[in-house]
């Protein structure tokens, strides 16, 4: 069989559609999820978060995280450590939202909270740890990756 222009067109118009046939199908099936359903209202509220995030500034060194095998570890300052501290713990998984966590916060004396890990997906995780101390909202927000 002799290729002429006819048949070069109509294979070159072939695989155009088969690929953007195939594009299709995988954009159709890609599950893109908003951070959160309610982001409006989260956007109005805002502002009350900057206040929570200065307070967490102003009470001295910042919360750390220590991420080790199968546990995480929140740190807060040597300066609250021995006050009553309560408040959640928010995990959000950029990705997939059923890895998604709020766990109530539980400081010992030591200014120390120890999470386990084990059952938690593995990847990075937006940690947002809302936390109360003596009356006064705090707000710390960090980046982790549980291994």
């Amino acid at each position: 069989m002799k290729l002429n222009w006819g048949h070069g067109i109509f294979i070159t118009m072939t695989i155009f559609i088969v690929l953007m046939t195939s594009f299709m199908v995988r954009a159709f099936n890609n599950q893109e999820e908003l951070v959160a359903e309610d982001y409006y209202q989260q956007e109005l509220k805002y502002q009350d978060r900057i206040d929570r995030m200065n307070n967490a500034s102003e009470a001295g060194e910042a919360m750390r995280p220590v991420v080790s095998e199968g546990s995480l570890t929140l740190i807060f300052p040597s300066s609250v450590q021995g006050r009553n501290i309560s408040g959640q713990v928010h995990l959000v998984k950029p990705n997939d939202s059923r890895a998604d966590q709020v766990i109530p916060l539980s400081v010992d004396s030591s200014g120390r909270s120890s999470f386990d890990t084990r059952s938690w997906m593995k990847g990075v995780y937006h940690l947002q740890v809302d936390w109360n101390m003596d009356g006064v909202d705090h707000f710390s927000e960090e980046h982790i990756h549980i291994p």
